[in-house]
């Protein structure tokens, strides 16, 4: 049996413009690579959570889920609220590896310019 590697992927929408959410080659782009990642690599996802998700994005997911399985939907979270956001990746990642700014200890992300 060989171990296979998961990843986790932290996306921090704060910012987004919700106009290259809403265009077509967006969605259609956005579903090439999720049926390639799950027909292809299914096994490598862990778990993918977006922080600081405006509304648009939880429309865009929904749309989405039509192409996506269960079980790779399963291992996708959409979070606005630091509230909701802040536990789940204290959760998944060690706090040495975790930025400041989301929560953890590790080494902020955050230029010293802002």
């Amino acid at each position: 049996r060989r171990d296979i590697s998961q990843a986790v992927f932290v996306i921090d929408a704060q910012g987004w413009d919700p106009r290259y959410v809403r265009s077509k080659s967006a969605l259609r782009h956005a579903k090439e690579i999720a049926v390639t990642d799950q027909d292809h690599y299914p096994e490598r996802l862990g778990r993918v959570v977006i922080v600081n998700a405006p509304y648009i994005v939880s429309l865009f997911w929904r749309l989405m889920t039509v192409v996506i399985d269960r079980k790779t939907q399963a291992k996708v979270q959409i979070l606005s609220r630091r509230a909701d956001w802040e536990p789940v990746l204290q959760d998944l990642i060690e706090p040495h590896q975790l930025p400041k700014e989301y929560g953890g200890e590790g080494v902020s992300r955050q230029s010293e310019a802002d």
